[in-house]
């Protein structure tokens, strides 16, 4: 009896893996708003269950402006803007 108590016991407390800490088998949800962009987009991506994350991962998405290119001269000089200003170009 007693070793089954200390079994349970054991069994009711874990590492939390998302908030990093012990605590009992409550799942506790991520503060969305908090997280930055690449913060949230690496959450979606290890948790692709998490329907609500990913909805707002789409709504920071959608909420860019976007670019349309009419001409190919217009797709080329928004291709170069991007490849000039993309992170690692000195």
């Amino acid at each position: 009896m007693r070793v089954t108590a200390l079994l349970l016991a054991i069994n009711l407390v874990r590492l939390d893996s998302r908030t990093n800490r012990i605590g009992t088998n409550r799942v506790t949800t991520p503060n969305y708003q908090s997280l930055t962009e690449q913060e949230l987009r690496d959450y979606v991506r290890h948790n692709p269950q998490d329907e609500d994350a990913f909805q707002h991962y789409l709504s920071i998405i959608r909420s860019r402006p976007s670019v349309l290119c009419t001409t190919d001269q217009e797709f080329e000089a928004e291709l170069q803007r991007r490849i000039n200003s993309s992170p690692g170009q000195n």
